[in-house]
């Protein structure tokens, strides 16, 4: 079993090497590329991003629109998460706060 870190680097490389391929227009290449990378770390929004541009240039529109719908389901979760996360935090203080007021 790979490392976390060794994950990482692997994943950096592919998509160093899908850029490359999407600069020299290598669409199908690019495609098989980001597929791996979304396998690996299917949370980044941009890797589905760059996969969608790919089957957009293959005129693949349905596997185009579905990476797009992953990449904007990830974005709104994440900005859900957030804001939970500020509003807990929010609560937390507040409730501090009114507790110290009390004689």
């Amino acid at each position: 079993m790979n490392s976390p870190l060794k994950d990482i680097e692997a994943i950096k490389a592919l998509v160093e090497e899908s850029r490359a391929l999407i600069e020299n227009e290598k669409w199908e290449a690019a495609a098989a590329v980001l597929e791996k990378v979304v396998e690996l770390d299917p949370n980044q929004p941009k890797s589905h991003d760059l996969l969608a541009d790919a089957w957009e240039k293959l005129g693949e529109t349905q596997k185009a629109q579905s990476s797009r719908s992953h990449a904007k389901a990830i974005r709104e979760d994440k900005w859900k998460r957030e804001v939970e996360a500020e509003a807990r935090g929010h609560h937390e203080i507040m409730g501090k706060a009114s507790r110290h007021d009390i004689p």
